[in-house]
């Protein structure tokens, strides 16, 4: 139940919704880019003993988890960003088609006679 409020969907507002989402992933990518090279710059500063070892493997195994889950954000993010502008346009589309329609059967409205 939606509380007797009708749903209204606007073109417009679904391409600048994926424009803004596009911007997200740019975002995300340049935040995601200086990490991994500020990562890089420190290279391996727990040093190469025993403890500085296992430490490395959990930390680089996490961390080659967290970058792909990210990623995987920013694909759905990209994807998202694509398909609302597109899905604006062909609802608009639709609804031209359909107001036609209703136009060729019913040109007067019943109460504007």
């Amino acid at each position: 139940m939606n509380g007797g409020r009708r749903l209204r969907v606007d073109p417009k507002t679904m391409e600048s919704a994926g424009a803004g989402l596009a911007r997200v992933s740019t975002d995300l990518d340049a935040a995601m880019s200086k990490l991994r090279a500020d990562l890089a710059e420190h290279a391996a500063p727990w040093g190469n003993d025993e403890i500085g070892q296992r430490f490395s493997s959990d930390y680089l195994d996490t961390m080659q988890k967290a970058f792909h889950a990210i990623g995987t954000y920013r694909d759905q993010i990209q994807y998202a960003a694509a398909q609302l502008p597109a899905q604006g346009q062909r609802f608009g589309a639709t609804e031209q088609d359909n107001t036609r329609e209703f136009e060729n059967v019913w040109p007067v409205p019943p109460d504007a006679q």
